[in-house]
C-alpha cells in the first residue's frame, strides 16, 4: 500500500528486441498456446531491478541471452490498470525469422516466435494491452536520435 491507501502498481518488465531487415523495423513477438499473441514481459521480482527482470524474462520466455540493454525506452502506467510497465531495448545475436521455444517456467508451454513490423497495427489476436504497449514503444522510438 502507498501512503494514500492505494496499492502500489505491480512492476512489469518488457524487453524489446528489434531488427531492421530491408530497413523496416520489426519487433519480436510470440504466440502463447493458451494466451494468444503477445510480447515478452513479466513481473519484476522482489529485490530485482526492472532491467534485470527484462533480461531474465527474455531468457525464460524466449531462450535468448541478451548481449546488453541498449536503451531504456521508458515506463508507463497506462498499459494495464494496476501495472507499471518498463521497456528496454535489448541487443541480441542475430535471430531467425521464426522459431519455437519450450518455456521452462510456464508449465513447459511451446511458444512460437516471430517478427511483427513496428509500424503496422497489431492483429486482433493480441490483447488490448499489447496494442497499448506497441503504441508506447513506437512513440518512444520516435524520440530517439537517428544514427
Amino acid at each position: 500500500m502507498t501512503d494514500g491507501g492505494q496499492r502500489a502498481a505491480t512492476d512489469k518488465a518488457c524487453p524489446v528486441v528489434l531488427r531492421s531487415p530491408q530497413g523496416k523495423c520489426e519487433i519480436l513477438a510470440f504466440c502463447h498456446p493458451l494466451a494468444g499473441h503477445q510480447f515478452v514481459k513479466g513481473t519484476v521480482e522482489a529485490g530485482e531491478t526492472p532491467a534485470a527482470a527484462a533480461l531474465r524474462e527474455l531468457y525464460e520466455e524466449a531462450g535468448i541471452t541478451a548481449q546488453a540493454i541498449t536503451t531504456m525506452l521508458g515506463s508507463s502506467n497506462a498499459i494495464q490498470s494496476g501495472e507499471k510497465w518498463h521497456f528496454f531495448v535489448v541487443q541480441t545475436d542475430p535471430l531467425p525469422d521464426s522459431w519455437q521455444h519450450k518455456c521452462a517456467d510456464d508449465g513447459g508451454q511451446l511458444f512460437g516466435f516471430f517478427w511483427h513490423p513496428v509500424r503496422q497495427p497489431l492483429p486482433d489476436s493480441f490483447e488490448h494491452r499489447f496494442h497499448k504497449a506497441l503504441h508506447f514503444i513506437r512513440a518512444q522510438l520516435d524520440l530517439l536520435p537517428v544514427p
